[in-house]
């Protein structure tokens, strides 16, 4: 448990808040809706702008999993989800390649998804969240 908890001071002690979540809610009132509130709903996964069979799921006990189209789990993690700032840090635990990387997810008003707004790899792709409708 102090491993989860070390991991997750040193990942926020060093993590600035994007630039984006400012912007967010400066314009809340002018643009359109923000996503739907992300924790215990399975959102689709897009990858540089395409639909994919992966679902996300943030669930109530600060952990998060992808499955595929045959619900086989693919990744997981933990997270922590501000309201205020409209984002998700998350730390990823997979025993695949991403395993021990970190990013962000924000909440965008004008297409309702969360999108991917910061990665730990250079070369992590665009990544988006549609919650369901």
């Amino acid at each position: 448990m102090w491993t989860v908890l070390t991991l997750l001071a040193a990942l926020f002690a060093s993590h600035a808040t994007p630039p984006v979540a400012a912007t967010l809610e400066s314009t809340q009132d002018s643009y359109g809706t923000p996503p739907r509130y992300p924790i215990g709903v399975g959102m689709t996964v897009f990858i540089r702008g395409e639909l994919t069979p992966y679902v996300m799921t943030f669930y109530e006990d600060g952990t998060w999993e992808v499955v595929d189209g045959d619900q086989n789990p693919v990744g997981w993690g933990i997270y922590v989800y501000d309201e205020d700032a409209g984002t998700i840090d998350y730390l990823n635990e997979s025993g695949d390649g991403g395993g021990g990387q970190t990013g962000t997810y924000t909440g965008s008003h004008d297409s309702g998804m969360w999108e991917r707004t910061a990665a730990s790899h250079p070369k992590a792709p665009e990544l988006a969240l549609q919650p369901p409708h």
